[in-house]
């Protein structure tokens, strides 16, 4: 087993985002919910506030936190990458050619996800492009990210305005 400060042994933080809520209520039927009987009914709604939307992040995982080597909070920048909306790059786990992955053009196809900071990561060497280490949406330590990061891509970028107008401002 690692040491406390082993990142492997537990969640560094996780994001949730916007979801319908289904609700049951026991009074009437209505021709849009579903008729459970004795007068129950189960509907799915969205709601205007959102039961389940936001980001919890290991406090030790913030700058001065003491998880070594995730401790510059880039865990947070990641998470709240989830929370707009963004996928790991290395999301389908796969070289092969029309997979998805993250759904976004400009990140390279990636096969695994990155540990520690292994320049000249290329998980996918038939694809174009080495992997994404310096990317927020793969697991690379957050030492890496004092170095030269990229951080998002342009079309990352775009995505997360497109999903920001589309789950938060309803446009």
């Amino acid at each position: 087993p690692g040491s406390y400060n082993d990142p492997s042994n537990f969640l560094l933080g996780y994001c949730e985002l916007p979801t319908s809520v289904t609700r049951t209520t026991c009074s009437s039927s209505s021709s849009s919910a579903l008729n459970l009987g004795n007068g129950c009914t189960t509907r799915t709604e969205t709601p205007t506030k959102y039961t389940t939307d936001g980001c919890n992040i290991l406090l030790s995982s913030m700058p001065g936190g003491g998880m070594q080597t995730y401790d510059q909070g880039k865990t947070a920048v990641h998470e709240v990458g989830h929370w707009f909306g963004l996928l790991h790059t290395f999301q389908d786990n796969s070289c092969e050619t029309g997979t998805s992955g993250d759904f976004i053009a400009d990140t390279p196809q990636e096969m695994t996800a990155t540990d520690g900071c292994p320049v000249g990561k290329d998980s996918c060497p038939g694809s174009e492009g080495m992997d994404p280490i310096g990317n927020f949406m793969d697991y690379s330590s957050d030492a890496w990210f004092g170095g030269s990061y990229t951080g998002f891509t342009p079309m990352q970028g775009e995505r997360i305005q497109d999903l920001y107008r589309k789950m938060r401002l309803g446009a």
